[in-house]
């Protein structure tokens, strides 16, 4: 056969396209809660002036010290780990926003949540950061860095950390498209957030770490998630520590009462993720510390004026 025969890669493509795909059933790329009311957050960020190789690597020279963690500082990272960077406009699927980090097919099925004690513009609480209008949005109000510490098998680092971020997943996001498939695009995704969420913390002079075990129906319980449509995927603590008194034992977690709106219409369940996700679940501490072992955060500074975000604001 000729290599110049083109009907034959016409034929590939053509039988191998995506031709399932439903669009009226393709879920938002974004979580909304009904009534609660958004907490803008500063459209004035620090600019990353470590390179990315550098910032990646933790090379870069200490150029000032580490920092305490306030809100325009937490905004940054949110803004470079996850905010909006642009918009586009295509033909077949209309108006796609881009973010800061890559995902798998442009379905962003990562959500990002913030558990903090008090900081310099920020009530100690947990939070939903909201990419659609960079806003965190109050899920509980309160210290629970005790509750998320004791999820995490009593790990310093989460109690003494001012801010643990927490990832989740919301699998139909990325189902609608990869099927079965997605479990693994989720934690692809995971890990491009991650990535920049580590390499801007090292720009920023901040302590930065990461935990992927922990009591997964714990952290769920805390942020709400049902553990099947969506769960929670990684914890990264930030910032300086400030004291311990978050590994005291805390009081009893509520039952989270917030309404969202649902990604999509008619979604369809694939068994075989939450049947890996299930059983790939830690529920005890013994469990979360035999499985962790060891681990080490990341720490790097690097200094930088404050930089309007593109159009005076995230995308």
């Amino acid at each position: 056969m000729s290599n110049r025969n083109s009907d034959v890669a016409r034929l590939y493509h053509a039988s191998t396209k995506l031709f399932y795909l439903d669009l009226q059933r393709k879920p938002s790329a974004y979580k909304w809660y009904r009534a609660l009311r958004p907490l803008p957050l500063p459209t004035e960020v620090s600019p990353l002036a470590v390179s990315a190789l550098d910032a990646v690597a933790a090379t870069a020279p200490a150029a000032r010290p580490a920092q305490a963690l306030d809100l325009p500082t937490l905004a940054g990272l949110l803004f470079y780990a996850a905010g909006r960077i642009r918009t586009r406009t295509f033909v077949s699927a209309g108006e796609v926003a881009f973010r800061a980090a890559a995902s798998a097919g442009g379905l962003y099925p990562i959500e990002a949540y913030v558990v903090c004690g008090d900081l310099p513009g920020l009530a100690a609480g947990v939070y939903h950061f909201s990419p659609a209008d960079f806003a965190l949005r109050c899920l509980r109000p309160g210290d629970y860095r005790g509750a998320l510490a004791q999820a995490a098998a009593g790990d310093p680092t989460v109690a003494a950390a001012p801010v643990t971020l927490v990832l989740s997943a919301m699998f139909w996001r990325s189902a609608w498209k990869y099927r079965a498939r997605s479990y693994r695009y989720c934690f692809w995704d995971n890990g491009t957030i991650m990535a920049n969420v580590l390499a801007a913390a090292t720009a920023a002079g901040l302590p930065a770490g990461v935990l992927m075990g922990f009591i997964d129906a714990q952290v769920n319980h805390l942020l709400g998630l049902d553990g099947h449509r969506e769960a929670s995927t990684c914890l990264a603590p930030l910032g300086l520590p400030v004291d311990l008194r978050s590994l005291e034992d805390p009081d009893q977690v509520p039952p989270l009462s917030a309404e969202m709106d649902l990604s999509s219409r008619e979604e369809i369940d694939y068994p075989e993720i939450a049947r890996l996700h299930t059983a790939s679940a830690l529920t005890t501490p013994e469990e979360v510390v035999a499985w962790r072992g060891p681990r080490a955060g990341v720490t790097a500074s690097a200094q930088g004026a404050a930089l309007p975000c593109p159009s005076g604001k995230p995308a």
